[in-house]
This record gives C-alpha cells, structure tokens and sequence, in this order.
C-alpha cells in the first residue's frame, strides 16, 4: 500500500497538484490490499486502461503489480440502473476507504466505453487526474471538452459536472477534501 499511496502522490506532484500530493503524503499507509479485485465483467475494459497508461508510466507498474487486488466496487452511491456495472470505483483512503479517514477520500475510477455518466454534484471539492482514455468532461452547463490523458479537472463544492467516454474505456485518479459526506451526493435532474 505504501508504494501505491507514494505513486498515487507522485502523479498528483507531476500533474501540478502540489497541496494534493502533499496531503496523499501525509496518510498513513497501513491498509490492507488483499480484497477481491476487478469485477470479472470489468476485466478486459480495466486491461485494456491499465495498458494505454503513457503519461505515469510509474503508475502503470505499479496497477500491474497491485490493481487487481484493490477494493474494485461499485461504491455505495444510488446511481441510475443504467450505470450500475459500467463503472468501479476504488477508495483508497477515505470514510469507507481501505485505510480509513473522516478529513480526506481518495482513489481510482474505471469507466466504461460509451457511457455518459450524468451531470451530478456534491459538497466535496473534487480534483482528478486522467490516467488513460479521452473523455469529455462539461462542467455546469458548459459544453463538453475532450481531456486526454494527463489532464487534471477540478470541481468547486456543488459545482455539477458530467463525463463521458468513447471507444476507450477512463482510468482516472479522483481526490475529495472539504466535506467529503456521500449525503451531498446528488444527480442533476
């Protein structure tokens, strides 16, 4: 765990995210990473990202040595029926994370091709670095722009945000801090 937390902090340092890798610098890294892995209808789409990691080539080593034995789930948000099973998250520190912590929440998501994930906000500010796959990202009611890989996108508290992806399925870091409470979490209507 603690090579991972270290990669994870030194792709937010690359990215110019310097508070966040900091603070993912900061968290103990006793945590266990011994659970069940990729859900096996996951499997090839989390392969195939895991593979096109170009820019942090560190962390691609290091998903090939631990990815598939992270806490891959679905998360305990209530996502549209037609999400459910085409993404999985991971959170690595945080209220329900791995290694456990109320101030801050953090870790990776997978997204598969084709999926426009909907317009949603919560009160957690929230900052991701794209790991691999193109994806377009619209923030409020702005248009959709395409972020390749090595893009980092923050969104104030409450701010909405929509993603989606193409022929390629999303690998991503994701970072929470202020009020990190899944309560907030709400779909735009």
């Amino acid at each position: 765990m603690k090579q991972l937390l270290e990669c994870f902090a030194d792709c937010w340092r690359q990215s110019d995210t310097l508070s966040v890798a900091e603070m993912v610098r900061g968290v103990d890294a006793n945590g266990d990473c011994s659970a069940s892995g990729v859900p096996s209808h996951l499997q090839a789409d989390y392969n195939k990202a895991v593979a096109a990691i170009s820019v942090f080539p560190i962390m691609r080593d290091e998903f090939r040595h631990i990815g598939d034995r992270l806490q891959w789930s679905y998360g305990d948000l209530d996502v549209p029926d037609e999400f459910k099973g085409r993404f999985a998250i991971v959170e690595l520190v945080g209220p329900s994370g791995m290694i456990i912590n109320s101030e801050i929440s953090f870790g990776f998501v997978l997204q598969t091709p084709e999926m426009a994930y909907p317009s949603h906000k919560h009160a957690a500010n929230e900052h991701f670095v794209i790991l691999s796959g193109t994806a377009d990202w619209q923030k409020d009611s702005g248009s959709f722009e395409p972020r390749p890989p090595g893009s980092v996108i923050s969104h104030a508290s409450f701010q909405s945000h929509a993603v989606t992806t193409h022929s390629d399925p999303m690998l991503a870091m994701w970072f929470w801090q202020g009020d990190i409470d899944k309560e907030s979490y709400q779909f735009s209507s």
